[in-house]
Parts: structure tokens; C-alpha cells; sequence
């Protein structure tokens, strides 16, 4: 478990089987690659995804969390959509980082 500080609120990130209880539907079955949990401040993430992919995961649920800390509400657009579409700026910044690097 790794534990980040988002806006006062500690986020609790675990990397778990897809097994695991918060990523399977109701047969038991894997339907999920990650889950954030309001509430709880809780994350849970497929641990053997692979690493592009793990990557996209981290940072759609990180875009629920800091939403939730900011109290930013996301009720009047579809919200899975919008943490893909932030999610994005990640991969772009990580692969233009000559691009932020110049600007500091």
C-alpha cells in the first residue's frame, strides 16, 4: 500500500490481484481495472497489469481522488470520461517533458 496526501485527505493506493473483492462484479468475476472508493479514501488497482496500461489506471483513478479532495463535482459530465480525458495530459507531459523542463 502506498499512502498520498491529496488536499488534506490521505488516499490509501493498493495494488491488488484482479481477484480481489473490489474489482470483481457480483459472480466473482474480474470487471474492473481499478476502483476509487469516496468514502474510504480508498484505491484499488489490477497489480499485474501491464505497465502502459498500469500507468493509464494510476492516473484515471488519481483524477477521482483529487476531484473528490478538491470537492470538484463531476455529477454534471459523464466522469469515467473526463478522468481519461485529464488522465491524458499525464501521457503527454511524460512523453514532451523537454517541452515543461524548458519552460522552468
Amino acid at each position: 500500500m502506498i499512502a498520498i496526501n491529496i488536499n488534506g485527505f490521505e488516499w490509501n493506493v493498493h495494488f491488488v490481484p484482479e481477484t480481489h473483492d473490489e474489482l470483481v462484479d457480483e459472480n466473482g468475476e474480474p470487471s474492473l481495472y481499478g476502483v476509487t472508493l469516496l468514502r474510504e479514501c480508498e484505491i484499488y488497482i489490477d497489480g499485474d497489469l501491464p505497465a502502459g496500461l498500469m500507468e493509464k489506471i494510476i492516473t484515471h483513478e488519481l483524477v477521482h481522488a483529487v476531484a473528490f479532495s478538491y470537492d470538484i463535482n463531476l455529477d454534471n459530465v459523464n466522469e469515467e470520461q473526463m478522468c481519461d480525458f485529464i488522465g491524458t495530459f499525464f501521457d503527454i507531459i511524460k512523453q514532451n517533458r523537454e517541452i515543461v523542463l524548458n519552460a522552468l
